[in-house]
């Protein structure tokens, strides 16, 4: 299946209560019959998986084609410790994903947006001022294949940004990370204000690990 410890992630149970005989319109017939698979990864948001559920259960029936399971990637500061380290991008290279992005890390979930694209697969940005008609016309253009990319007027830290926003996230000092990128401290400053500037917060404020608590 997924190249992830299962705990890390959490698979979402539709609501079992139509038949394919009387709702030949049902959507989740139509994903048991393409046996698709929903997932969130980190999967500890309860409230983020109990709101995934109602809005897949409540999707209307369209043509899907085939396509890989699904994972919602939950790019919000609950989550930045696990998102920064970029390491699970290559845990879903059989997956659709979808970042669903609360509005301060709008330009990190368009980063990884560019990151999962450049890896070969595909998905969709939802953000937060989205209402619930656009993000059920998201979530429906990535389960039959489509790419959904980002706004291009909304802000995207770039990869050099983010190498950076990693190394001053897990504490490493300015010099030292001038040193690492072959750089001045005066550019590192540069990129590091540039970075909180999107964020709308300074980086030290950020928490460093809340993976292990759960939202509510």
């Amino acid at each position: 299946m997924f190249e992830f410890i299962e705990k890390d992630a959490k698979r979402l149970t539709l609501p079992q209560n139509h038949t394919k005989e009387n709702f030949t319109e049902s959507y989740i017939t139509d994903m048991d019959y393409l046996n698709l698979s929903f997932y969130t990864w980190p999967g500890n948001n309860t409230w983020l998986n109990e709101g995934l559920v109602w809005v897949l259960s409540s999707l209307s029936y369209l043509h899907y084609r085939r396509t890989n399971n699904i994972v919602f990637i939950d790019i919000s500061i609950f989550s930045f410790h696990s998102i920064v380290s970029e390491k699970w991008l290559t845990k879903f290279k059989k997956s659709n994903l979808i970042f669903l992005c609360d509005a301060q890390l709008a330009p990190l979930a368009n980063y990884c947006y560019l990151r999962m694209r450049m890896a070969g697969f595909t998905g969709g940005v939802i953000y937060s001022f989205d209402d619930l008609h656009e993000v059920k016309r998201k979530i429906s253009l990535v389960i039959s294949g489509y790419p959904v990319p980002p706004q291009r007027e909304l802000q995207k830290i770039s990869i050099k940004e983010f190498n950076i926003l990693k190394l001053l996230y897990q504490g490493v000092n300015i010099k030292k990370i001038a040193t690492i990128c072959n750089t001045t401290t005066k550019t590192i400053y540069v990129h590091k204000s540039a970075i909180e500037r999107k964020l709308k917060t300074s980086i030290k404020r950020i928490p460093w690990d809340m993976s292990q608590l759960n939202p509510l």
